[in-house]
C-alpha cells in the first residue's frame, strides 16, 4: 500500500500511501492499502503512486507458494528479478496469511533463498519545504518462510530522508508501519524527485508489502 498527500490550508482530499501536509497545520493521518483519512483543517493534494496495492499484475493461477511471477511488479523498479515478485499468497487455514491480506488478492514479495532485495517507485513530484510527508505501509511476515525484516525509505533524488524497520509482524500477520519527515528551508534535496523504496534486510527469507 502506498500513496502521497501534500497538505496546505483548506479542505481534505485522500488518496494512497505517502501523505503529506503543511508545518503549520495538525492532523492525524491513517493510511491502509489504497485509502486514507486525515483529521485535520487543512487542504492535501494527494500525490500519485503507481500500482500501490500490487494489483496490476493479473495471475491466473491459484494463489499460494507456486503463484508468483519473477521481476514483475508493474510501475516499480525492481533491483534484481529473482529477489523481487507479485505474489499472490494463500488465505485461510494452512495459507501464507491465514487471517487475509489488506487489500486485493496480490502483494509485494522482496527477498529469496539466495539474496536480499528491493523495490523503488521515483514518483512525478519534487520535495517542498516546510511539509511533512508520512509514509506508510502494510509489512506481512508469511507463515510458511523465515521472514528477512525490512526497511522502508522515503527519498529525494539519492538522498535519503528518513527510513524505518520498526514493525515486527508475527508469522502469517500483516501490520503497518508509518512514519513522518518534516522538510525545511535547507533541508538536503529539495527540488529533486521523491522516491520510495521498500527491502528486504537478509537472505534466504521474504518480506511483503500490501
Amino acid at each position: 500500500v502506498l500513496g502521497l498527500i501534500f497538505h496546505r490550508l483548506g479542505a481534505i482530499e485522500m488518496k494512497g500511501v505517502i501523505m503529506t501536509r503543511h508545518i503549520a497545520t495538525f492532523g492525524r493521518l491513517f493510511l491502509l492499502v489504497t485509502t486514507a483519512a486525515i483529521a485535520a483543517p487543512a487542504l492535501a493534494t494527494s500525490l500519485t503512486i503507481v500500482n500501490p496495492s500490487f494489483e496490476g499484475e493479473v495471475l491466473t493461477c491459484a494463489p499460494g507458494f507456486f503463484c508468483f511471477v519473477d521481476g514483475i511488479i508493474p510501475g516499480w523498479s525492481v533491483s534484481s528479478i529473482p529477489q523481487t515478485a507479485t505474489f499472490k499468497p494463500s488465505i485461510g487455514a494452512g495459507g501464507e496469511f491465514p487471517g487475509g491480506i489488506p487489500d486485493g488478492v496480490n502483494v509485494a514479495a522482496i527477498g529469496n533463498q539466495t539474496a536480499t532485495g528491493a523495490i523503488s517507485q521515483i514518483l512525478s513530484v519534487n520535495l517542498q519545504a516546510n511539509t511533512v510527508y508520512t509514509l506508510s505501509a502494510a509489512v506481512g511476515n508469511r507463515a510458511d518462510f523465515p521472514y528477512s525484516g525490512y526497511s522502508m525509505e522515503l527519498d529525494a533524488g539519492s538522498n535519503v530522508l528518513m527510513s524505518s524497520s520498526a514493525v515486527n509482524p508475527a508469522p502469517g500477520k500483516f501490520l503497518v508501519d508509518s512514519f513522518s519527515f518534516t522538510t525545511t528551508a535547507s533541508t538536503v534535496g529539495l527540488g529533486q524527485p521523491i522516491v520510495i523504496r521498500f527491502s528486504s534486510l537478509v537472505s534466504d527469507a521474504q518480506v511483503d508489502f500490501d
